[in-house]
């Protein structure tokens, strides 16, 4: 229970990596501020959590939107007293190449993956010093600190997410607030469906990792815990690659793009 009593919002928290970073804090202990825009999916979540003996507060909102960032600080301080822990997991991918994406693919991406995270991490400043042991923890992408032909839009946001990352943690630190990124590669789950869509694709890339799988959600929710405890508090402004290996291989990772 190192997460006893502490206070998270998880955004994207419906499916996924965000369910499984929900999840297990909900195991250590914390208390949850869940949002995600499908609220079948979110609810999911945060019933489960609650019929495990968690505590979580499901609210269905459009990170995008202008109220939402303000909204979900508010309701995890009003309900819980504070916020300690903020995890901005929402994303979306657009996958085609450069001559083939138009400016609305454009501007969905950046709306979800780079000024959502702006919008949230300004919220959330305030009640974050007042926590004394703030986190604020950005899902990233192995595509943020490499590259991939057929991602040129996700690549860019996600190196802006990690761009940010550093910027804000030089900001913070003196605050007690530390700002790191989580940047998984191919990990199992919804959104990587239609970049595998064969067992004949999935093995293919499974030969360019290491570790002989692709990750799981909780691979990556298992790295969140560790950031957001006291065992990370000097870990501040980085960014750290969970894909098993696959990007220390530069020649596999060109083959890939």
């Amino acid at each position: 229970m190192a997460l006893k009593d502490r206070v998270a919002i998880v955004t994207g928290a419906g499916r996924g990596i965000g369910r499984a970073i929900a999840t297990r804090f909900a195991q250590e202990g914390c208390r949850l501020v869940l949002c995600d825009r499908e609220p079948r999916e979110l609810h999911a979540t945060a019933t489960a959590i609650v019929y495990g003996g968690g505590s979580a507060v499901a609210v269905g909102c459009d990170v995008c939107s202008a109220e939402a960032p303000d909204a979900l600080v508010r309701t995890a301080v009003d309900r819980y007293g504070r916020l300690d822990i903020l995890v901005n997991n929402a994303g979306v991918v657009e996958m085609g190449y450069i001559q083939d994406v138009c400016a609305s693919d454009y501007d969905r991406v950046m709306e979800v993956d780079v000024h959502a995270v702006i919008r949230m991490t300004r919220a959330a400043v305030d009640p974050l010093k007042a926590s004394g042991r703030g986190r604020i923890i950005n899902l990233g992408s192995v595509e943020g600190v490499r590259g991939s032909a057929p991602l040129p839009l996700y690549c860019a946001a996600k190196h802006a997410v990690v761009g940010l990352t550093r910027a804000t943690a030089l900001q913070l630190g003196r605050h007690g607030i530390t700002v790191n990124a989580i940047c998984p590669g191919p990990i199992d789950t919804e959104m990587m469906k239609p970049a595998l869509p064969s067992p004949d694709s999935k093995r293919r890339l499974t030969r360019y990792i290491p570790a002989g799988r692709l990750g799981t959600p909780q691979d990556v929710a298992g790295v969140a815990y560790f950031l957001a405890g006291d065992d990370a508090a000097f870990v501040n402004g980085h960014a750290l690659v969970v894909d098993g290996g696959m990007s220390v291989d530069a020649l596999g990772a060109d083959k890939l793009g």
